[in-house]
């Protein structure tokens, strides 16, 4: 059971989501996504937040690049989570021979082990795209919905 693996209470959960469209195509070090923010208040100090973003990209390679971004979680400034996604969908034979594209959900988790205090606090998704690759990478093309997610467990 959920209690037996340890599991907590959700004891909060807050949500935004958004249509909103950003072009992070000559964007090369980490900016916020447009309305992917949310204030949060913890009510516990002893608390743990899980945290999930789901931006929806279109990302576009060129014919020296793969179609590439970087995500982060920052909870009050500090990064929880940070990974890169690579889409290789061109022809075989290398990147030159052909273009990537993929639109969709890109997913990114991350968690906080304590809250330590119940002081309100920004939790944020940021992105950028591949140095100088000028390469598409573009929030919330045909009106993709995007998502960001906070759970508190005590």
């Amino acid at each position: 059971t959920w209690a037996e693996a340890g599991g907590g209470k959700l004891l909060q959960w807050g949500r935004i989501a958004t249509t909103a469209n950003q072009d992070l195509g000559t964007t090369y070090t980490f900016t916020d996504l447009t309305d992917l923010s949310i204030d949060f208040t913890p009510v516990s100090a002893s608390s743990q937040l899980w945290i999930t973003g789901h931006p929806y990209f279109r990302m576009t390679g060129s014919t020296t690049y793969y179609g590439f971004c970087r995500l982060r979680i920052q909870h009050d400034g500090s990064t929880v989570h940070e990974e890169q996604h690579v889409y290789k969908g061109y022809a075989q034979g290398g990147v030159a021979t052909g273009i990537v594209a993929h639109s969709g959900l890109v997913p990114i988790f991350g968690y906080v082990t304590s809250t330590g205090s119940t002081s309100q606090r920004t939790i944020k998704l940021q992105a950028h795209n591949e140095n100088n690759s000028n390469s598409a990478l573009v929030m919330g093309p045909y009106t993709g919905m995007s998502f960001l997610t906070i759970m508190e467990i005590g």
